[in-house]
């Protein structure tokens, strides 16, 4: 219904604003909408725009709190954005789960969304290198458990292997 009455970049503007917002009463109920906006983008070959809107909400999904809050946020992000069949098939646990840290201990479904979005989403070297930044300042407190230093060091190894930002 939303594509029949405002344009893309207006939609995925409100989308994300509400989805981010700390205030939002129904983080689950924004994200369901998210998802289906960016299933819709795909399908009209808009996946510039999902990848462009993703990468503009990476701040400030990062700095949510608590941490499980951010992570949850940007997995429903990488998530929702992917065009791997298995990974959006996981949106809707992905989402119920918005309350229990538990789900994810190991971090990895935001592990494996997030690398998904990095090696099938961005395609410009510019984009990977501002991926890596984002995710760099946020991991510098050394901790090699935390969620972002796991997803910095898998992607090291994908770069590694593919011999990319060495």
């Amino acid at each position: 219904m939303l594509d029949d009455f405002f344009p893309a970049q207006e939609i995925m503007n409100k989308i994300i604003a509400e989805f981010i917002s700390t205030l939002q009463p129904f983080p689950g109920s924004v994200a369901h909408i998210l998802y289906e906006v960016f299933q819709s983008l795909h399908e009209r070959d808009q996946s510039h725009l999902v990848q462009g809107w993703v990468m503009l909400s990476l701040g400030n999904a990062i700095q949510r709190t608590p941490l499980h809050t951010a992570v949850w946020c940007l997995t429903c992000l990488f998530a929702s954005a992917s065009t791997n069949r298995w990974i959006s098939s996981m949106v809707p646990l992905i989402i119920s789960r918005s309350h229990d840290p538990s789900l994810d201990r190991n971090w990895t479904c935001f592990c494996k969304s997030a690398v998904d979005f990095y090696t099938c989403q961005l395609s410009e070297e510019l984009d990977r290198r501002s991926f890596h930044a984002i995710f760099s300042t946020s991991s510098s407190s050394g901790d090699p458990a935390s969620p972002y230093q796991l997803l910095l060091d898998s992607i090291s190894r994908i770069n590694g292997e593919q011999g990319i930002l060495q």
